[in-house]
C-alpha cells in the first residue's frame, strides 16, 4: 500500500449524494483521503490518472457497471483494494479485511 503519511487514500463511488456524504464521513473520522463521485466514468477517469489504496462502491450502483468498474480499477490500479459495500457502517471491516487479505497495511 503506498498511503500518504497515515492516510490511506480512497476513492468513492454511489449514486446517491447521501450515501457519499455517509461514506465519506466514516472514512473520514477514520484518517482517510477522500475522492468521491456518484459517475462511474469519473471513477474511471480518476483510476486512470490518480493513485488511491482503495475503491469503495456503494452497492447502490448497478451490477455491470459495478463489475466493468472493478475490471478497470483492478487494471489501472493493481496494488488497490476493491469493496463493494451494502451498509456505510461496516464500510471499515470490510476495509481492514480486504487489506489484509491483499497483504497490505489497512486502516487501523
Amino acid at each position: 500500500m503506498t498511503a500518504m503519511g497515515s492516510y490511506i487514500r480512497i476513492l468513492v463511488v454511489a449514486q446517491g449524494e447521501r450515501r457519499i456524504d455517509e461514506l465519506t464521513e466514516i472514512l473520514e473520522r477514520n484518517s482517510c483521503l477522500v475522492t468521491a463521485t456518484t459517475s462511474v466514468t469519473t471513477a474511471l477517469d480518476i483510476s486512470g490518472y490518480s493513485d488511491f489504496d482503495a475503491l469503495v462502491m456503494a452497492e447502490d450502483i448497478p451490477p455491470s457497471e459495478r463489475a466493468y468498474l472493478r475490471t478497470q480499477v483492478a487494471n489501472n490500479q493493481p496494488s488497490s483494494v476493491i469493496v463493494s459495500n451494502r451498509a456505510s457502517r461496516s464500510v471499515m471491516i470490510q476495509l481492514g479485511q480486504a487489506f489484509k487479505e491483499a497483504g497490505g497495511a489497512g486502516p487501523q
